[in-house]
């Protein structure tokens, strides 16, 4: 059992590349040369894992900012509301002094009205 070799005509091998078109085709591909010189300034696997591991690095710095940040943040946040609670005491007291001194200068109105009206009668008296 032999294979017999099928026969080609010249029509079957129009469609094929001819030896000038396919020495065309080979000088437009790149050499060994100019494929390294194109890959070269690529990043290799070890300059990937070396910024992976770095941008690791960075993101924990950030978030041990971030947290002292909001420490501070909060012992500021803190100092603040301490000031104004002390002012709001301030206000109050104030509020509180004003209306007691009110009080006491209307009393003590009356009590001079009293003593005038007594002194009056007293002089009318004598």
């Amino acid at each position: 059992m032999t294979r017999e070799k099928p026969s080609l005509t010249k029509k079957d091998l129009e469609p094929l590349a001819t030896k000038a078109e396919l020495d065309a085709a080979v000088a437009v591909l790149a050499t060994k040369a100019e494929l390294k010189a194109a890959v070269e300034p690529l990043a290799t696997k070890a300059e990937v894992k070396k910024l992976a591991f770095e941008i690791v690095k960075n993101n924990e710095k950030i978030d041990k900012v971030r947290d002292e940040l909001n420490i501070k943040m909060d012992v500021g946040f803190s100092r603040v509301m301490h000031a104004i609670d002390s002012f709001a005491r301030k206000g109050e007291n104030y509020d509180r002094s004003s209306i007691l001194h009110g009080q006491s200068l209307t009393e003590a109105q009356v009590q001079l009205k009293d003593h005038e009206r007594r002194l009056a009668v007293l002089k009318a008296k004598s």
